[in-house]
């Protein structure tokens, strides 16, 4: 079995968005990082705050729905980033 893929359907990238516990429900700051990538640092992260993450695959049409963490991660470093 063959599968051909449309040049607008190939995968690009991903966004990552960042939602502290305690603010609104949409993510307030986005990530975008290459299909080479597949990790980025999220920065501004404060010491014990819960944080909520939401992943999308992206094409050249749109984005996927997002994938969210099932519960809120609770930031324990001192550096004020981590690597996602």
């Amino acid at each position: 079995m063959q599968f051909e893929m449309i040049n607008d359907l190939l995968l690009i990238g991903y966004c990552v968005g960042k939602c502290e516990q305690q603010q609104a429900v949409s993510s307030n700051e986005i990530y975008s990082i290459s299909i080479e990538e597949r990790k980025t640092i999220i920065n501004k992260l404060i010491r014990s705050a819960k944080y909520r993450f939401r992943v999308c695959a992206e094409n050249k049409c749109c984005r996927s729905e997002p994938c969210e963490t099932i519960e809120p991660i609770v930031f324990q470093s001192s550096f004020g980033n981590i690597l996602f």
